[in-house]
């Protein structure tokens, strides 16, 4: 699988656009390996991050879910599951879509969880990635334990 990433940054966090190239191709390489999404190794998979923060966030949040507070991540997928379901057969580009991320709030979180700041937005950048992938928590709870196993799946393999 090939990764074409495209990574914009709002803020200031080199370091943190520095990672989520790093962390992208990571973690869509863990994802490879599971069976279910071993469909994305015949592909040149591309995906765009965009680090802002939390007014441009809570803009987003409130124009798109219409909750008006920032939040973590924002997964803007190319394709519904069904569309994406069709394009796997078909070799070439996989455009997954764009991804949203608010390195002040994954701070925040971090230190509630008590976890790295890069633990945190490993996770985060994984959850987004797997929204653009078709997958949700927020449907049925069965989509919800398929998400989470995949999570945590990837959390296991995270190193900074």
């Amino acid at each position: 699988m090939q990764l074409e990433l495209r990574v914009a940054s709002e803020v200031k966090d080199r370091e943190g656009a520095r990672r989520a190239r790093s962390f992208s191709s990571r973690i869509l390489t863990r994802l490879v390996k599971v069976p279910a999404l071993a469909w994305l190794s015949r592909h040149k998979v591309a995906l765009s991050v965009r680090l802002v923060g939390p007014a441009v966030m809570q803009k987003l949040n409130r124009r798109y879910r219409k909750k008006n507070k920032p939040t973590n991540v924002l997964s803007f997928p190319l394709f519904v599951p069904r569309e994406l379901a069709r394009r796997k057969t078909k070799r070439g580009l996989m455009e997954l879509g764009d991804i949203v991320i608010c390195p002040t709030i994954i701070r925040k979180e971090a230190k509630v969880a008590k976890a790295s700041y890069y633990q945190q937005f490993f996770w985060i950048l994984a959850h987004g990635i797997l929204h653009t992938l078709g997958y949700d928590h927020e449907r049925t709870a069965r989509e919800r334990r398929a998400m989470e196993r995949l999570e945590q799946h990837l959390r296991r393999s995270f190193r900074p």
